[in-house]
């Protein structure tokens, strides 16, 4: 996986293989853009930007599941309003039973949401840059859908400019640095924390967190967040 220069676009660019994301795509190929705030032949992508697309290649069945989960959640909940504005503009989606239908199969959900490209975001957080991932939406013909993650986190789903707009990268990044990532930064409890698989561990006077994957963190009930011990 080698970035070339564009010069008729002006962008870094390469072409890699997501076999796992073979049912949102025409082929097995998809373009990835490094979305370089000034791009320039003479600049690269970074270390950190090619690391991320070798990342996502990587864990691409672990991302796609999670990009697929968010998407869902996001289609059941504006599905109704996309419904009731085609019964007033049926030229808009066609008949919403066939571009929006209610609950479909995994195989047909991913029919609906066509995986156009992704772009690496000049913003690196612990390593890795954030990742957009741009799709063409039956049901949003106008704007699309757009996806943005970090490592396998999914931190926003909206239209596709999202995918090429940095602003949520940049919050969630200084979230990061704070030592706190937003998913997790309020909680409702230390029932919540329990449920989700974490374990309390003590280190003399003070009374730790452990979540699944070895992070450590402290729990502050009062403002109900947790904060990465470093």
């Amino acid at each position: 996986m080698t970035p070339t220069w564009n010069a008729k676009d002006e962008e870094w660019t390469c072409e890699i293989a997501l076999p796992a994301w073979r049912s949102f795509l025409p082929t097995e190929q998809v373009e990835v853009v490094f979305d370089a705030a000034h791009p320039s032949s003479d600049a690269p992508p970074l270390e950190a930007e090619v690391n991320t697309v070798l990342h996502l290649i990587d864990a691409q069945e672990e991302i796609r599941v999670a990009v697929e989960t968010a998407v869902r959640a996001y289609y059941d909940q504006v599905r109704p309003k996309y419904v009731a504005f085609a019964a007033r503009a049926p030229h808009f989606m066609g008949d919403p039973a066939t571009s929006m239908p209610e609950n479909p199969e995994p195989a047909v959900f991913a029919r609906l949401h066509e995986l156009g490209g992704v772009f690496v975001q000049p913003v690196i957080a612990r390593g890795l840059a954030y990742l957009g991932f741009s799709c063409d939406a039956t049901w949003e013909p106008e704007h699309g859908l757009g996806v943005v993650t970090h490592d396998r986190r999914v931190i926003e789903v909206s239209h596709a400019d999202a995918a090429f707009t940095p602003w949520t990268a940049v919050r969630d990044a200084g979230r990061l640095e704070e030592g706190r990532a937003p998913t997790e930064r309020v909680v409702k409890g230390r029932k919540h924390l329990l449920a989700l698989g974490w374990t309390e561990q003590r280190e003399g006077d003070l009374l730790l967190w452990k979540r699944p994957d070895g992070g450590i963190f402290t729990f502050d009930e009062a403002a109900r967040h947790v904060r990465a011990v470093p």
